[in-house]
């Protein structure tokens, strides 16, 4: 099987980033539901701010890497 460009792995990678911030938007919002409450939900939700940074960070890292391949983002 032949290897993949370079470029269609980074696009396959952002793909994933941002199925993972849908699913990070799922859990906070059931963390600001009512059913979770305190505590609970609060640190739930703190964890879901901090996911998302860092996706946003992996996925940055991807754009750079896909424009210096050449490739549009």
């Amino acid at each position: 099987m032949p290897e993949e460009p370079k470029r269609l792995l980074v696009g396959r990678a952002q793909d994933l980033i941002h199925r993972s911030d849908m699913l990070v938007e799922l859990i906070n919002m059931a963390a600001e539901s009512n059913t979770l409450a305190g505590d609970a939900g609060n640190a739930i939700a703190w964890c879901c701010v901090h996911i998302r940074e860092l996706l946003d960070q992996a996925d940055d890292i991807l754009a750079e890497a896909r424009k210096q391949e050449g490739g549009a983002k």
